[in-house]
């Protein structure tokens, strides 16, 4: 299969642009069960955006490609070796062997905490058995289509393609998916195995780790090798304790974006400013950093690098190094010709106007100074929010060929 991403997004644009969505959604509904056997509740849910189209398997996707953007989107998108197979096959709802044991420990008694492996959730998941209850999720977003209105989780897509990249570089840190075991689940617990057991079940709530869920199947439709050690807690929750749980979660601390950001050790940006800040021969090694000493603050230096100076695309370990070479000689030559910088905090603008000169093979500290001014003189407002976006970056150039 190809470009799967784009074919969801083609997929989603011709279901906004019919013009009769109750009545288009009823018809590809019958289609889908009448050629491929998918029952309604399940087409009903994607084609409704109650799930998203990161959750199916190929074999729904090119159903329902087949259905709504006809021949031509689907050889675009799937070889022939896959569309004879496909167009063959039936759906069916692959049934789990129960008992599934699971190795846990036992905190409360109503709470139980061990892991799961993502084959184990990928297996729940295509036997429908995982769900999430409208009135226990964070955050919901309203749809209104076809004359309908309903609620679906509110999905950061950019999120769940950062955490599916760290599953497949092998860096995500695991955390914990909590899922609500609704009141009618069997199940047992052996206090001198350590083994949770799930006798028998209709279906279990998600109600904590949605992206990161949504994130593993993503990358298991990518990769089907892929596996992964997951933390899952099972819970037997009333939905007013699991309401108090998701309120107690999302207590925790908050970061701002750009120190959420510093801690991602995956990024360029990142990874630079540490070689930098601890290269003994910068003028500034150690006061690159969040702390009380600090002159440049390490994450808006990261997002800076990130969005100013680093090329797009992957790079080598020794990309990486001759930038960080380039950046300490910069601190160093601007540092040398005003020594005032070894003791005052650089400014946002400052940290901008300051790569941006570099970039150019220009370092000198009268430009930076003009550059900066015309920054902040702009009408523009050129680095709303600690950001150079690519227009205000273009804006930035033109100012810089002014002076």
């Amino acid at each position: 299969m190809l470009y799967r991403d784009k074919l969801e997004k083609k997929i989603r644009e011709a279901i906004k642009q019919d013009p009769n969505k109750r009545k288009t959604k009823i018809e590809y509904q019958e289609k889908l069960y009448d050629s491929f056997g998918i029952p309604e509740d399940v087409s009903s849910d994607y084609l409704s955006y109650r799930k998203d189209f990161d959750e199916c398997d190929e074999f729904v996707l090119y159903a329902i490609t087949k259905v709504i953007c006809g021949t031509e989107v689907l050889k675009k998108h799937f070889s022939g070796k896959e569309i004879n197979h496909f167009d063959k096959k039936k759906f069916e709802i692959k049934k789990l062997e129960f008992p599934f044991v699971f190795k846990m420990i036992q905190i409360r008694d109503n709470q139980w905490i061990g892991k799961i492996t993502v084959r184990q959730l990928i297996e729940i998941s295509n036997a429908q058995l995982i769900h999430y209850n409208e009135n226990t999720q964070r955050t919901l977003q309203r749809v209104y289509s076809g004359g309908i209105e309903y609620y679906r989780i509110a999905l950061n897509k950019s999120a769940v393609e950062e955490i599916r990249k760290s599953y497949d570089r092998g860096s995500y840190i695991p955390n914990t998916l909590t899922f609500n075991l609704p009141e009618g689940t069997e199940f047992d617990y052996n206090e001198r195995t350590c083994e949770f057991s799930i006798i028998n079940m209709e279906y279990m709530d998600i109600i904590d780790g949605y992206h990161r869920y949504i994130a593993a199947i993503k990358e298991s439709n990518l990769n089907p090798y892929f596996d992964y050690e997951m933390e899952i807690r099972f819970v037997c929750f009333s939905e007013e304790d699991a309401k108090k749980f998701i309120f107690q979660e999302d207590q925790k601390t908050k970061m701002s974006k750009i120190d959420s950001e510093s801690f991602n050790q995956d990024d360029y940006g990142n990874k630079i400013t540490n070689m930098v800040n601890s290269n003994s021969k910068c003028m500034l090694a150690g006061k690159i950093s969040t702390g009380s000493e600090q002159i440049i603050n390490a994450p808006e230096l990261s997002r800076v690098l990130n969005e100013v100076y680093i090329p797009k695309g992957k790079l080598v370990t020794s990309q990486i190094i001759t930038i960080s070479t380039e950046i300490v000689n910069a601190i160093n030559t601007i540092v040398s010709e005003d020594l005032k910088l070894l003791d005052n905090r650089w400014s946002f603008s400052f940290i901008v106007s300051a790569l941006f000169c570099t970039k150019q093979k220009k370092i000198d500290i009268n430009t930076i100074n003009k550059l900066q001014k015309s920054i902040e003189d702009s009408e523009d407002n050129l680095l709303y929010n600690k950001h150079v976006k690519k227009g205000n970056l273009e804006k930035i150039e033109e100012l810089y060929k002014s002076i």
